[in-house]
């Protein structure tokens, strides 16, 4: 009981510091009556956008929000994964995917995110038996390196990246991911 009898004052003394803040110049518009209320007109978007309050007699402070992705009436969110920038943890992010194909656009955003300059996919397929994904990976033919001369980086991007995005989305019950370069196994 204590504790929060702490907290409380402790809460009511740093409200009382920044509201004095505000000091005599500023006690005017405690005094004022209310204005009229601020209208802010959203539009739907899919993107995130950046809404601003401006300032009012009574909140002489601008306020500054930023919406998150909408997710479009046929889209379901996902996690993706990617390495972090010292390539040691994948990093989950959320996005919007078609909701009948999100599987195949999980990955293909998942490839996008690790893709570099001089080693290049032409595409991928995807078979999902009894858990178990197998991505079969096409080389491009333009591609300079080829998959044994991946950094271990490099590998751990692509191939881990995958693996977690696949096996961390429940709905779609895979357990395991194996990779294929066109029905060949790739040993990693």
């Amino acid at each position: 009981m204590q504790r929060h009898q702490k907290i409380f004052s402790l809460l009511f003394g740093m409200t009382a510091i920044a509201l004095g803040g505000y000091g005599v110049s500023n006690a005017k518009h405690f005094n004022e009556p209310a204005g009229k209320p601020v209208t802010i007109s959203i539009t739907p978007s899919t993107e995130p956008q950046t809404i601003t309050i401006p300032p009012t007699p009574s909140l002489p402070a601008e306020i500054t929000i930023q919406t998150q992705q909408a997710i479009a009436p046929d889209a379901v969110s996902v996690q993706i994964f990617s390495p972090d920038r010292q390539c040691l943890e994948l990093v989950p992010q959320q996005v919007s995917v078609p909701q009948a194909q999100s599987l195949e656009n999980a990955i293909a955003k998942t490839i996008d995110r690790v893709s570099n300059g001089d080693f290049s996919l032409a595409g991928y397929r995807v078979q999902v038996n009894n858990g178990v994904a197998t991505v079969d990976l096409r080389l491009s033919p333009e591609s300079q390196r080829h998959f044994a001369s991946l950094s271990p980086c490099e590998t751990f991007g692509l191939f881990g990246s995958l693996r977690q995005t696949l096996t961390q989305n429940l709905q779609w019950n895979i357990r395991d991911v194996r990779f294929t370069e066109q029905g060949r196994e790739l040993y990693l």
